[in-house]
């Protein structure tokens, strides 16, 4: 089984390299799912908000606020709680970063003992170097553009205000810090950019596949 790390700034098209490769077999675990299994749990959004509780106050914005009637984990309020607050996003990301490596462990474990596993899992999250996640991988493909394609993406196909836009950009994390984690890695890195067409993306894609499998496929096994 190969482990491929797919990561790359909102807007630039994991999703649809995720989709491109899971056409051609791959299966495809996409971190943020994960995450949004974990909110589901009534047991792990109680830790959760118990861990972030010392960050809390008396304000409109409490912590206690982010669970839904269900006592799961309400997404859309945790992010108006951690939204500008490098405090609480540290913290939320220290809780849940760990939680979503073991659920994404025990995944990938169920899925090589399956009667006729995959040659290549994808493993896609924005965060996938910074989260400690990359670990593990046999190479990243981190899919880029240009900002002025990220912004016109989020504006003209997500509907965010150019404000909103422009905050999301904001808050991507630091490419600079990307390149060097994943230089300590040593895991192979292929950079592929998404600011053109839909076929220039996916000959560059294609190209790489092709490697890829050949590579896998003639490799000596252990």
């Amino acid at each position: 089984m190969f482990l491929l790390g797919l990561t790359g700034d909102i807007a630039c098209g994991k999703s649809t390299v995720a989709r491109w490769l899971a056409e051609r077999g791959a299966f495809h675990l996409d971190a943020d799912l994960l995450v949004h299994e974990l909110y589901q749990s009534p047991t792990f959004a109680h830790d959760l908000v118990t861990h972030l509780s010392p960050l809390s106050d008396a304000s409109a914005h409490r912590v206690l606020d982010v669970l839904t009637c269900d006592g799961a984990i309400d997404r859309a309020a945790l992010a108006q709680w951690v939204f500008g607050d490098e405090t609480r996003l540290a913290a939320l990301e220290s809780f849940v970063h760990p939680a979503v490596a073991a659920l994404r462990a025990q995944k990938i474990e169920a899925i090589c003992s399956s009667v006729t596993p995959p040659k290549v899992i994808v493993l896609e999250a924005v965060k996938l170097v910074e989260s400690g996640q990359a670990r593990g991988c046999d190479a990243i493909w981190w899919i880029t553009c240009s900002p002025e394609v990220q912004l016109r993406r989020l504006t003209e196909d997500r509907g965010l205000s150019l404000q909103n836009a422009a905050l999301r950009l904001e808050q991507q994390p630091n490419e600079e810090q990307k390149r060097a984690l994943i230089a300590d890695l040593k895991i192979p890195l292929q950079i592929f950019d998404n600011s053109l067409s839909r076929n220039d993306l996916e000959a560059q894609l294609s190209s790489s596949w092709y490697d890829l499998i050949n590579r896998i496929d003639n490799r000596p096994f252990a």
